[in-house]
């Protein structure tokens, strides 16, 4: 085998590595983007901000039509 065979061979080794380890790489960014989007897509939105005078979430007492709680 010749050198410049041997050079050839060792130089697409090389470039198959180098392009293993770029697509190993995008494939993990890609993988993160994708995570990433999902968890801000399943994130619960913030709490409604409620202003002082907002008469729910405020206890007036028990209803006569209605029982004691069961706890």
């Amino acid at each position: 085998m010749s050198s410049a065979e041997r050079a050839s061979l060792r130089l697409r080794r090389w470039q198959r590595r180098i392009e293993y380890q770029y697509n190993r790489d995008q494939a993990l960014q890609d993988y993160q983007a994708r995570l990433l989007a999902q968890r801000q897509a399943t994130r619960k939105p913030p709490p409604v901000n409620r202003p002082p005078h907002a008469p729910w979430g405020e206890s007036t007492g028990i209803e006569s039509d209605l029982d004691e709680p069961p706890f």
